[in-house]
C-alpha cells in the first residue's frame, strides 16, 4: 500500500491503550525516530503494518521508522479513546481476531 493512497486511518481504543500507546496521558506519538519511541506507538505500528503487511524487528529499525512513507502515513493516523467503557460493549460487538495454522500439506 502506498501512503498517498490512504486519506485517513482512525483507530478507537480503550482509554488505557490510548494513554499508554496512543498519545494520551504519556505524551505525543507524532514523531517517533527510534525503536524506543516506535514499539509502543499505535500510530506508527498501524501505519507500518498497512505499508509492510507486517510488524516485526525490521519495522523497528531506525531506517524504517524514519522512512518518508512511514512518517507521512502516521501523520494521517488518528488514535482516539473510546467514549464508552469496554464493560458496556456487548461481547458480540467486540473486535475479534482469528488465525488458522497451516497444515503440513498446504
Amino acid at each position: 500500500m502506498a501512503a498517498p493512497n490512504v486519506e485517513r486511518v482512525r483507530c478507537d481504543v480503550f482509554q488505557g491503550a490510548f494513554d499508554f500507546a496512543g498519545g494520551g496521558r504519556y505524551g505525543s506519538k507524532d514523531h517517533p525516530n527510534a525503536k524506543e519511541q516506535a514499539d509502543y506507538n499505535l500510530k506508527y505500528l498501524i501505519a507500518v503494518a498497512l505499508l509492510d503487511d507486517q510488524v516485526g524487528p525490521a519495522q523497528l529499525q531506525p531506517a524504517r521508522i524514519q522512512a518518508p512513507d512511514a512518517q507521512a502515513l502516521l501523520e494521517r493516523v488518528d488514535v482516539r479513546p473510546m467514549r464508552i467503557s469496554p464493560l458496556a460493549i456487548p461481547e458480540s460487538s467486540m473486535p475479534e481476531s482469528r488465525s488458522t495454522p497451516k497444515t503440513s500439506g498446504s
